[in-house]
C-alpha cells in the first residue's frame, strides 16, 4: 500500500509541473473537457497546484485518507468530463500532461483518471 501511494504521490507531482509549464496554455485545454473547469476558469489554473498539494502530502504520508478523498472526488469528475468528450464529435487536446507535450484526448486519458479513482478509493478501503 506505501509503495502505491509513493507512486500516486510522485505522478501527481511530475504532472502537476508538466501542467504548471505552461500554465495559462493548461488551463485553456483543461476548460475545454473538465466539468468543473468549464464552469470555472479559477479552478482551471488552480488544478496543478491541487495535484501538487495532493502529490507532496502522498509523498509526506500526510492526512492520507482526506487525499485520497479528494482524489477520488477530483478524478471521477475527470472521467465524467473526458467521457462525455470522447463520445462528441468534437476533438480537443488532453491537458494531462500540459500543453508542451501534443496528445489528443483518448480512451487512455479516460484509463488514467479511472486508475487514479481506483488507487484513491483503495486507500480509503483499508
Amino acid at each position: 500500500m506505501n509503495t502505491m501511494i509513493y507512486v500516486m504521490g510522485g505522478l501527481l507531482v511530475a504532472l502537476s509541473f508538466l501542467k504548471l509549464a505552461d500554465w495559462q496554455g493548461f488551463a485553456h485545454a483543461f476548460s475545454e473537457y473538465d466539468l468543473i473547469a468549464k464552469k470555472s476558469k479559477v479552478y482551471a489554473f488552480i488544478y496543478p497546484l491541487i495535484e501538487l498539494g495532493l502529490g507532496v502530502s502522498y509523498l509526506m504520508m500526510y492526512e492520507i485518507k482526506v487525499m485520497a478523498a479528494i482524489t477520488l472526488v477530483i478524478m471521477v469528475i475527470g472521467a465524467i468530463g473526458v467521457t462525455i468528450n470522447l463520445f462528441s464529435p468534437r476533438r480537443v487536446q488532453c491537458a494531462c500532461l500540459g500543453t508542451l507535450i501534443k496528445v489528443p484526448l483518448t480512451k487512455f486519458t479516460l484509463v488514467e483518471d479511472v486508475v487514479m479513482a481506483g488507487m484513491a478509493l483503495m486507500i480509503l478501503l483499508v
